[in-house]
């Protein structure tokens, strides 16, 4: 029979697929037959449709990463269409072919990864940084139809406001030749669905990779984000054992909203069960009667891949659609599949999850991430011993002030450091990001030797060869010869290399962390860098401002001095000669410094240092006046000071277009929303080139992302940086409108 490609299917034919799919992409490959009859019976055409998926996946592995309803489009089916029914040629075309891309804007195109209904991936090379990435080409089909490019456009703008180390990242989007195109990070590794195809998931890990889940959730509702299809094929996990949530093709932004009286899963549904987007047996009761979806939802979802994960069966099965939506609506789950060791507090959390009633479910996830970190610690295998370090191990800069505040950081980079080789600290100048790679190696494996290498002053790969040489203290009188003492000098020991300040020569550090990460093979290395390096297997994990107080509550002693930022000034001031303590009279001043310089550390610092010559008082007003009335800051901090040079750094390495943004984006004072950035920037309405540059003043730690405003994810300066967009912009004579 003519093969045919599908351009549209009833949406209960995609969910009769997509359920038998799914359920065979669980099974052991010796039981797929088996279940294929039992689930097939009587529907021929169906049996031919999975099997056509299935060769897919084994032919082009890590394809079936997306549901089957994205998928089936692009995929040619022998023998009819989705109905059984052999199309006419007039009816149903053959799709022409489109030849793939060789270069999409900087990025060169290296080879095709995998299709589906929603795009293309393909593997890239990022041809000015040499950084490997993932490209995903929307089809023309798709580009043509507004609803489809509008969920397009809504995944890219839900990844452009999320950046967690267990979240698939994006790095730019791409309009080129009449199509459009989304640069994602590239993840090395294996969908949670192949993991579990393989064989039983130690309990451990299963533990593991779900509280790496929750984490990632954690950060997407706090940005208001609801993913709506977390499921195992929508999961990575690399080698190094890092969880990855990928696809946010059916996210929304989702206010917390509590069901109206007489909505609960019993309710009738406000919609057409079969027709609600998300995948069978991880859809959630109010998901599939069409009710209003909140946070719950995914951790519904999360419930359904943690049970999966402990006993490698669905929470909720059956031989259809309608009977997995039975099952979830109105069946209990077989908790005796559990593992006996199951602790309580894990089964307990599941119960928890899995409640039909959304208004009776776990409705924090911070809750689930942290009975899933604890149950999995206390399982965790002893380490092995380390050998005593080099009295000259670790030779990081010293300071006077102490450390403040970033427990979580800490321990998120522990952990990241822990299951994979490379990890790189990311943030704009003066963010903290040196002080927290010490307190990270400080915390990280006790005993291991730590060699901690500034490249400050390197501006090419001599310099960078011979700042990591004087770290190991070794000595060579060429860069080659240097390069072969350091590889011989760190190969064998599990110690770590801190690569800091790595901006200043980014392509050479990343070639010198590459060749060590391969040729080294205990080696671990930590990055500070205002953008990522690109190296293979790297981890991100951006720095944060420190935390501000809260501007609704009375600044008092009482009320500010647990808060980060203030107990950073507090320190820094203490210092000094005339010292210092924080008091109900001073506090208000205090808290309107700190959120004056938006709690970056270094600004706080410097701004602390000036109690030696002025007074509170004259301190606050001053930034006051700079702030609100954008009035030349008199003060070391903001003027041709060192946030001053931090800002100039990361501006000199922008592209023109990435300039001109940066400066006409300082007309918003209080943040931008997509729209507004369109509007200013002057893209004639094209949202997605305004993403592009926004995303990629992300990546170059110039931009920040707020929780949404309504429906919005919002963005903003930090105000010094904004001070120096601002600078820029008048200089070049821009006005306050369209560049």
């Amino acid at each position: 029979m003519n093969g045919v490609v599908l351009d549209v299917l009833d949406i209960t034919r995609w969910r009769a697929i997509e359920s038998v799919l799914d359920a065979a992409l669980d099974l052991d490959p010796l039981d797929v037959p088996a279940h294929l009859a039992r689930t097939c019976a009587g529907d021929d055409q169906l049996r031919i449709q999975v099997e056509a998926l299935l060769e897919a996946d084994r032919a082009a592995h890590g394809f079936l990463m997306v549901p089957a309803i994205e998928r089936m489009p692009s995929i040619t089916i022998p023998g009819g269409d989705a109905r059984g029914a052999s199309p006419s040629p007039a009816d149903r075309p053959v799709t022409p072919e489109v030849p793939p891309p060789t270069q999409v804007g900087r990025y060169a195109v290296l080879e095709e990864l995998g299709r589906g209904g929603m795009g293309i991936v393909y593997l890239g090379r990022d041809t000015h940084l040499g950084r490997a990435v993932a490209i995903k080409a929307l089809p023309e089909s798709v580009a043509t139809d507004p609803e489809r490019l509008a969920r397009f456009l809504s995944e890219a703008k839900s990844l452009g406001a999320l950046h967690h180390p267990n979240i698939a990242a994006i790095h730019g989007v791409v309009h080129e030749a009449g199509r459009r195109y989304l640069i994602l990070e590239r993840v090395a590794g294996d969908t949670l669905s192949a993991l579990l195809r393989a064989g039983p998931m130690p309990h451990r890990q299963a533990l593991d990779v779900c509280a790496q889940v929750a984490e990632a959730l954690t950060a997407a509702h706090a940005l208001g984000i609801v993913h709506c299809d977390l499921k195992p094929g929508n999961l990575m996990v690399t080698p190094g054992g890092v969880a990855k949530v990928l696809d946010f093709g059916l996210a929304k932004h989702a206010a917390w909203r509590e069901p109206r009286a007489g909505s609960s899963a019993d309710s009738a549904p406000a919609h057409s069960p079969i027709a609600q987007p998300g995948t069978p047996g991880f859809m959630s009761p109010e998901q599939i009667l069409g009710q209003p979806q909140d946070a719950r939802s995914d951790l519904f979802a999360l419930g359904c891949v943690l049970y999966q994960c402990l006993t490698r069966h669905r929470a909720f099965s059956g031989a259809s659609v309608h009977a997995v939506f039975s099952a979830t609506l109105s069946g209990s789950v077989d908790m005796s599949r559990l593992p006996v060791h199951t602790s309580e507090p894990v089964r307990g959390l599941l119960i928890r999850l899995l409640e039909k009633d959304p208004s009776m479910r776990l409705a924090d996830v911070d809750e689930a991430a942290a009975i899933l970190a604890d149950a999995g610690a206390s399982i965790e295998a002893p380490r092995a011993p380390r050998p005593a370090p080099a009295p000259h191990a670790l030779r990081a800069p010293e300071s006077a002030i102490p450390f403040v505040g970033r427990t979580r950081e800490i321990d998120t980079g522990v952990r990241l450091l822990d299951r994979e080789r490379m990890l790189t600290l990311t943030g704009p100048g003066g963010s903290g990001k040196t002080r927290l790679a010490v307190e990270i190696t400080r915390a990280w494996r006790a005993g291991s030797h730590v060699w901690f290498a500034d490249l400050a002053s390197a501006e090419d790969v001599s310099g960078v060869i011979a700042a990591a040489g004087a770290a190991l203290d070794v000595r060579d009188p060429t860069p080659l010869r240097l390069a072969e003492s350091i590889t011989r000098q760190v190969n064998g020991d599990p110690g770590l290399l801190v690569l800091d300040n790595c901006e200043h020569a980014l392509g050479p550090a990343a070639d010198l962390a590459s060749h060590l990460l391969a040729a080294c093979a205990p080696l671990r290395v930590l990055a500070t860098s205002r953008e990522w390096l690109g190296v293979a297997g790297e981890q991100t994990l951006h720095v944060p401002p420190l935390g501000l107080p809260d501007p609704e509550m009375a600044a008092t002693a009482a009320s500010t001095a647990s808060v980060e930022s203030v107990r950073l000034f507090v320190a820094c001031a203490a210092t000094g000669p005339r010292g210092f303590a924080l008091t109900d009279a001073n506090a208000p001043l205090v808290a309107a410094i700190c959120r004056g310089l938006d709690g970056i550390p270094l600004g706080i610092e410097l701004t602390a240092a000036l109690l030696r010559d002025q007074s509170l008082d004259a301190i606050a007003a001053g930034l006051d006046r700079h702030l609100h009335d954008d009035l030349p800051c008199e003060t070391p901090v903001c003027a041709a000071g060192p946030l001053d040079a931090a800002c100039r750094l990361s501006y000199e390495r922008l592209a023109d277009d990435e300039r001109r943004m940066f400066r006409a984006l300082s007309v918003f004072s209080g943040g931008w929303t997509l729209e507004s950035a369109t509007l200013v920037g002057g893209f004639d309405g094209d949202a997605f080139a305004a993403l592009d540059l926004l995303t990629r003043l992300f990546d170059a730690s110039l931009v920040t992302i707020l929780r949404p405003d309504n429906d919005e994810p919002r963005y903003r300066f930090l105000e010094p940086i904004r001070q120096f967009a601002t600078a820029h912009r008048e200089a070049a004579g821009e006005s306050r409108g369209l560049f």
